[in-house]
């Protein structure tokens, strides 16, 4: 079920938002949105990942322990509220969304971008995508 949920929320926030992200190369929505979506898409990509892992340390557990059934429940539980949790967490920055530079270079940006398109970004875009 939690699996499921992550494949959901990537199919339903994650594609879209790249999709319309690819096709127009500038974010119209706004900075609230730009920031909850930016969080969300996090949060699924993350939640992927780490229920992933929750289900093999879970497989592991059962091939080296099958008679510990009860145990593996709880255990189970505690490790998919953990990787929810860090999802949460980790995807945080995304709502603050500062921009820092240093030098002149930008390391982190919110969805905001400019009006026109690098030459270079374009040309990486044509180059990868052609």
């Amino acid at each position: 079920m939690n699996l499921t949920v992550a494949d959901l929320l990537v199919t339903f926030i994650v594609m879209p938002v790249d999709a319309v992200w690819n096709i127009t190369v500038q974010w119209q929505a706004g900075d609230a949105a730009c920031r909850l979506l930016m969080f969300m898409k996090l949060v699924a990509m993350y939640s992927c990942a780490f229920v992933t892992v929750v289900i093999s340390l879970d497989r592991q557990s059962a091939i080296l322990n099958p008679l510990g059934i009860s145990e593996a429940k709880r255990k189970s539980k505690i490790m998919l509220t953990v990787a929810w949790t860090m999802s949460f967490i980790l995807s945080l920055p995304q709502v603050r969304g500062n921009v820092s530079q240093n030098k002149n270079i930008i390391l982190f940006q919110n969805a905001k971008s400019p009006n026109k398109i690098p030459p270079d970004a374009l040309r990486s875009f044509l180059y990868f995508h052609i």
